[in-house]
């Protein structure tokens, strides 16, 4: 395990509760290599692709399930993805990965 070696500094500007300069999101972002940036818009599409997933489960709630029935299929959903998403990899190595994205 790596240890630290400084001791904690003590500063007005980093302490809880005390004001302190924002951070700009354009200059983060231009620090940035490309390759993260690439990777970063990419999961960022797939994320909004899997958002739509939590109105489903709202849907299933307002239809009559119980918190502990929806919390299960939300379970069940996810255990689906682990054991489908190795399979249609394999698939994807067989028939190109364009075919697979174009299936959906």
């Amino acid at each position: 395990m790596r240890q630290r070696t400084e001791s904690p500094r003590k500063c007005e500007e980093h302490q809880p509760g005390t004001q302190h300069r924002r951070e700009n999101i354009a200059d983060t972002w231009n620090t940035l290599s490309p390759q993260f940036k690439r990777y970063l818009i990419t999961a960022c599409i797939f994320s909004l692709a899997y958002f739509s997933f939590g109105f489903l489960l709202l849907r299933a709630h307002s239809v009559g399930f119980a918190v502990k029935d929806i919390v299960l299929l939300y379970a069940l959903f996810n255990i689906s993805f682990v054991v489908a998403a190795p399979l249609v990899g394999k698939l994807g190595d067989r028939m190109g990965r364009a075919r697979i994205i174009m299936l959906g």
